[in-house]
């Protein structure tokens, strides 16, 4: 078969690969500032151009943490205090297991913003040297964390919404599970295909992307 001309190899290669990326989360405005350069693609280059200065933006203030490291504080603080306290058995272990979703919720925020941090120097360095297949995979990686991340943010809101003037136990712990669970499995899920028991598989992918897309 003959070869096409290399400069059109690499359109359609960079189409391709913006295509599989974008599969994966078509109306997110961020993925379409990240799209790679196309004759074909109309005024992508500025939208690059602005993804690339928010990037180097995000790089240079990783250390401007402080705020993340006095709610770290806080929610540490917040166990602690409880579990010290005297009040009734029952009261005392719910507000421990609510305290701690938000302790457990918090840790998973903290891993995926170092993964996050990475995955946005893969892109810039993806722009800069435009590389199509680069920066396909590291878009399509950083929409599976953003996705991660608003399965846990979903889980936290109803916990609160469920929360909110309810006095049956039984209805608390129910909440409760259901949040510790979806934490759970957004962070130590296994495989579908390994997991046996609901409560130990990771949640699908499509079910994080829809979360995400309803926002």
């Amino acid at each position: 078969m003959r070869a096409l001309p290399r400069e059109k190899s690499e359109d359609h290669l960079s189409e391709r690969a913006i295509i599989h990326a974008g599969s994966y989360c078509p109306s997110s405005g961020f993925g379409r500032a990240i799209l790679v350069r196309s004759p074909n693609m109309g005024n992508q280059s500025k939208l690059q151009a602005e993804a690339a200065s928010t990037f180097r933006t995000f790089i240079q203030n990783r250390e401007n943490r402080e705020q993340v490291k006095d709610l770290r504080g806080s929610l540490e603080r917040t166990v602690s205090q409880i579990e010290s306290t005297t009040v009734e058995k029952t009261l005392k272990m719910l507000a421990l297991r609510s305290a701690r979703c938000s302790v457990d919720a918090f840790f998973m925020g903290e891993v995926c913003y170092w993964k996050v941090y990475h995955i946005i120097r893969a892109l810039l360095s993806s722009i800069e040297t435009e590389n199509p297949v680069a920066l396909a995979m590291s878009t399509r990686s950083l929409i599976e964390h953003l996705a991660s991340l608003a399965v846990v943010r979903s889980a936290l809101e109803e916990l609160i919404s469920e929360l909110e003037g309810q006095n049956a136990e039984k209805n608390i712990d129910r909440a409760l599970r259901k949040a510790e669970s979806i934490i759970s499995r957004s962070y130590y899920g296994s495989s579908p295909k390994a997991a046996a028991a609901k409560e130990k598989k990771a949640i699908h992918i499509n079910d994080s992307l829809n979360i995400l897309q309803k926002g």
